[in-house]
């Protein structure tokens, strides 16, 4: 039996019509979106439902089930596809707006599949109340690769 909350991810990823390839994140950038070449880099890691609620899991396991991982992915892509931005202007209002751009994909697009499965949603990107380090060098590092600043 399909998931209704994330066919209705997959039914709004679809009605935009774009291409968008997806590969083995397998660096420490982990999954993410790449806007400016259309990918999503995703890992494929365990689940441990007895982890799944806690703040703290150990190294290699997702707090969900990987396919939710991908959705919340996926729900970046909507979230470009519907802003009209170019590609570098997306980034850079990523880099400025993280916890923003996040919190409205957790509760767009993650909040509705993990509400169905019960387990507990996410009230925050980040637990420390600062941004994401990583994601932020790896949008920076995106642009620059592109001759962007």
């Amino acid at each position: 039996m399909a998931n209704p909350a994330a066919a209705a991810v997959a039914r709004e990823f679809i009605s935009l019509g774009r291409r968008v390839t997806v590969k083995q994140a397998g660096d420490e950038n982990g999954a993410h979106f790449d806007p400016m070449q259309a990918i999503i880099y995703w890992e494929d890691l365990p689940f441990n439902p007895e982890t799944a609620n806690l703040l703290s899991i150990p190294q290699a396991t997702n707090i969900y089930p990987s396919w939710i991982v991908l959705a919340h992915e996926i729900g970046h892509v909507i979230q470009f596809g519907t802003s009209l931005m170019e590609p570098e202007t997306w980034m850079r209002r990523y880099m400025n707006f993280q916890e923003f751009v996040e919190m409205d994909n957790i509760i767009r697009h993650e909040t509705p599949i993990v509400k169905s499965l019960n387990l507990i949603p996410r009230v925050a990107y980040t637990y420390n109340g600062g941004n994401n380090v990583r994601a932020v060098k790896r949008a920076k590092a995106d642009l620059r690769r592109l001759g962007k600043k």
